[in-house]
């Protein structure tokens, strides 16, 4: 529980430590197990990693000789720009696209450099979410040239750090996942 992945800058300028909570089955002796990285739902403005759905989702998973993770991303908008929330829920998004990435990274070095405490295989990453989350997991996976955006999305991006996030955790290591895992999500 509350295992720090990251730590970032917050939507109003403060530093928050990123956390999730990771599930692995029980009684198991598999040391090359499968991943699930998974974000919440909640619009980028609210929810966190203990939503009774997305525990049920790991518990589930977890049963079934996954080890899952349900992470908490930065959520929020800046209020005194509420004339323009079309472009704070996208910087919100980017936000959160960041985090996903470094939460996938964080279990690349643990696996890598760390003795792979959580028993994983990096190569069944599987990366995904609900609603806002499952948006969050599709864009970290499938956006790679921040060129192919708009001029608008292009500056946003800048605005909160590029597409990776500034130093948010693990940085260095791989973001990639082999699946997605998407439950009412969509690319925007």
């Amino acid at each position: 529980s509350a295992v720090q992945y990251g730590q970032a800058t917050s939507v109003i300028g403060f530093n928050v430590d990123l956390a999730m909570d990771i599930y692995e089955p029980q009684g198991d002796t598999q040391t090359e197990r499968p991943l699930m990285v998974l974000a919440h739902g909640g619009s980028f403005v609210t929810g966190d990693r203990s939503d009774a759905y997305m525990v049920a989702i790991c518990e589930e998973f977890a049963r079934k000789g996954y080890v899952t993770a349900s992470i908490t991303y930065r959520l929020g908008i800046n209020l005194n720009n509420l004339n323009e929330v079309d472009k704070e829920l996208v910087k919100a998004s980017i936000r959160a696209i960041q985090d996903h990435r470094a939460a996938v990274r964080f279990f690349y070095e643990s696996a890598r450099d760390n003795g792979n405490p959580y028993g994983i295989d990096t190569n069944r990453i599987i990366a995904g979410g609900l609603s806002a989350g499952a948006i969050a997991a599709n864009h970290a996976q499938l956006f790679w040239d921040e060129s192919t955006a708009s001029t608008d999305v292009q500056q946003l991006i800048a605005e909160v750090g590029g597409i990776n996030g500034g130093n948010n955790g693990s940085i260095g290591y791989p973001t990639r996942a082999i699946g997605l895992f998407n439950i009412v999500g969509a690319i925007l």
